[in-house]
């Protein structure tokens, strides 16, 4: 039954058998199977996180190789229907780039302390922005 313990789990917990409740080691003074050989001190080694970042990495591209093969098959089957792109969308593209681009030199203004420059370069960004989302409407 939930929320019902036996009288065994009981005397391991007062008795603290099989764990260490404590920052102390056991009773041996090492502590762990690993005789004192892999204890961590600090922070964890960057090896794990790049080995993320790269199992990541890896998986986004597969991803992304799966969608093009897949593209790729679909286009040489025969009845591929190429799509038009309105011109709105190559507008709202370069409105994009060029909002990243002012966003970039605002946030280094920012970093130079020219509150000025910061101010009008985050007012353009918030024009090109509010733009963007007008061409998305309109596409």
């Amino acid at each position: 039954m939930r929320g019902t313990t036996t009288g065994r789990e009981i005397d391991l917990i007062i008795e603290n058998i099989g764990g260490n409740s404590g920052n102390s080691p056991p009773a041996g003074g090492k502590g762990g199977d690993d005789n004192g050989k892999c204890r961590r001190k600090g922070q964890p080694s960057p090896g794990r996180y790049y080995t993320g970042i790269a199992v990541g990495i890896v998986s986004i591209l597969m991803f992304f190789m799966a969608l093009a093969s897949a593209f790729i098959v679909r286009k040489g089957s025969g009845d591929w229907v190429p799509v038009h792109i309105p011109l709105v969308m190559w507008f709202n593209t370069a409105i994009l780039l060029a909002s990243s681009a002012t966003l970039e030199m605002a946030r280094k203004r920012l970093a130079n302390s020219n509150f000025s420059g910061f101010d009008n370069l985050w007012l353009l960004t918030t024009i090109l922005g509010v733009v963007l989302r007008i061409g998305q409407v309109v596409a």
